[in-house]
């Protein structure tokens, strides 16, 4: 008898988890770094129901127009309250740069949109990286000047030399901006979880809170009158931050919306991507190699500067764009670093 009750039990689990699954919803703030193909990956995002990314909510020119207040209000508005779809958004947010950031106040956002979470969208090949960066200073190539397939294939066919020093240099940025992007999601869920800890502890005697620590993403769900659920955020002493990639939406948009959307703990149902390939409007060449007058002299640097666990030099020979990299960016950045200061 014990058993058939044990059985029934596990049952209802069951069916209550898939049904929290579908009527869960996130509110997200999106750090990317520029020339990452964040507006491409926002318009994808935004054609699965229920999804709505606005992208670069706050740009350089409202940087600087915009003050604090404004900035900050603009920010609590974007994250509005969501429901299931089709009724209404499960997933809103907006992408952002953190260097365009430093004008919103975090703390006062976290406390109008407590269930707010920092994610990271990030490319993780930063030789090309670095390859459009060059392009990007080159006569015509600038990103506002690229409005059509023509001017495309012109800066394609650009090519450019770059110096062994400076070339380095531009690297270790693009290592330390990644490193950057996960710093700053860390730390607006740090605060985030500190408020969400102080809540845990005064419910956590309750029998309706099932407080699960050893998890990555700790969770805590109280059910209220009305039967909705709420969760807390990244536990306070983990680093793990959800990150998506560039190259992992151009290899297979479907599996990396499906993937990404599973790390929120939102529902993957609503996901109907082909799986298609990439028909993204690239100013640079998809082989870096094809764009550097000097690559060769470019190739036996990276090889010098690699570690056992980041062959730098893979990413100059990587001549599709669909391989995400899986180097530390925050080791990287401190071992360029200190290869920038021996040099």
């Amino acid at each position: 008898m014990r058993l058939f009750a044990l059985s029934l039990a596990a049952g209802a689990s069951a069916v209550y988890n898939k049904t929290e699954a579908k009527n869960r919803c996130a509110q997200i703030v999106v750090f990317k770094d520029s020339s990452s193909g964040s507006t491409w990956w926002a318009d994808r995002m935004n054609k699965i129901e229920g999804v709505k990314l606005k992208s670069e909510l706050v740009n350089v020119e409202k940087q600087h127009a915009w003050g604090p207040l404004r900035a900050t209000k603009e920010v609590i508005a974007r994250l509005a309250p969501c429901g299931p779809a089709p009724s209404g958004n499960f997933l809103n947010g907006f992408t952002i740069n953190p260097h365009h950031s430093i004008k919103i106040d975090w703390k006062q956002v976290l406390k109008e949109r407590p269930d707010a979470l920092a994610v990271v969208y990030d490319r993780t090949n930063w030789v090309k990286k670095v390859m459009s960066a060059v392009l990007f200073r080159q006569k015509g190539c600038h990103s506002h000047n690229v409005q059509s397939v023509r001017d495309m294939k012109k800066c394609r066919s650009v090519r450019a030399g770059v110096s062994t020093q400076s070339f380095l240099s531009q690297l270790r940025g693009e290592a330390c901006d990644s490193a950057g992007l996960r710093e700053a999601a860390r730390e607006v869920n740090v605060d985030r979880c500190r408020d969400s800890e102080t809540w845990l502890l005064s419910i956590k005697h309750q029998r309706d809170c099932s407080y699960v620590a050893q998890d990555p993403v700790a969770r805590c769900v109280l059910r209220d009158a009305a039967h909705r659920c709420r969760e807390t955020c990244t536990t306070c002493d983990s680093s793990d931050v959800v990150v998506t990639t560039y190259e992992g939406f151009r290899d297979d948009v479907k599996a990396e919306s499906k993937r990404f959307l599973k790390r929120l703990g939102l529902d993957t149902a609503s996901v109907k991507h082909e799986r298609e390939p990439p028909h993204t409007m690239k100013r640079s060449h998809e082989d870096p190699r094809k764009g550097l007058t000097n690559w060769r002299e470019i190739a036996r640097g990276l090889r010098r500067w690699s570690t056992p666990t980041c062959d730098l030099e893979a990413m100059l020979r990587d001549t599709v764009g669909t391989k995400p990299f899986s180097c530390d960016p925050a080791v990287m950045c401190d071992h360029l670093k200190e290869v920038e200061r021996v040099c």
